[in-house]
């Protein structure tokens, strides 16, 4: 058996995380779906979508616990950042910037044809806006990033909530 966290996601927002035990993926997400329908995340007649399942990994975790506790939410400074990862060993901090990379590519993956939708179907960021936003869900920690939804892309591409850069942490580290 092993552990899985499952994103259960209605329309436009998340519903909620579940952590469940089982055998595979697949049972997972079966799990999940059966809690999220007993914990009252929304009414009965809803229909839920898996956003997300992944294995819960104890590397993940740390990395998270790390991005945490640098606060980038605090001012977004990538110089203060910085200079607090410099203390951490090189082959952690590669990891890190890796993981970091991975999570930006996955937004990506999820939200890339939102973000070249015209008009208010869109999510309205420039080229670097864009990739600076993406680190941003990232540098905004675990929990953030698990629940963004297009409309809180939208949102925060038209109130310009996002700093430059969340990676440019990692300048000259490696």
């Amino acid at each position: 058996m092993k552990n899985y966290k499952v994103i259960v996601k209605k329309v436009e927002y998340s519903i909620g995380e579940v952590d469940v035990t089982a055998t595979s993926l697949k049972e997972a997400e079966k799990l999940a779906l059966e809690i999220s329908k007993t914990q009252n995340f929304s009414d009965k007649n809803t229909e839920y979508l898996m956003e997300g399942s992944m294995e819960i990994n104890s590397e993940e975790d740390v990395f998270w616990n790390i991005i945490e506790k640098v606060d980038w939410k605090k001012d977004g400074d990538y110089r203060r950042i910085n200079k607090e990862l410099s203390n951490l060993p090189k082959d952690t901090i590669k990891k890190l910037r890796d993981f970091c990379d991975d999570k930006v590519r996955d937004l990506s993956k999820r939200f890339d044809s939102e973000w070249l939708k015209h008009g208010s179907e869109g999510i309205d960021a420039s080229d670097d806006g864009w990739y600076d936003i993406r680190a941003e869900v990232v540098g905004r920690g675990k929990k953030f990033y698990y629940s963004i939804t297009k409309s809180k892309l939208q949102k925060m591409a038209i109130n310009l909530d996002y700093n430059e850069n969340f990676l440019y942490s990692f300048q000259d580290l490696l």
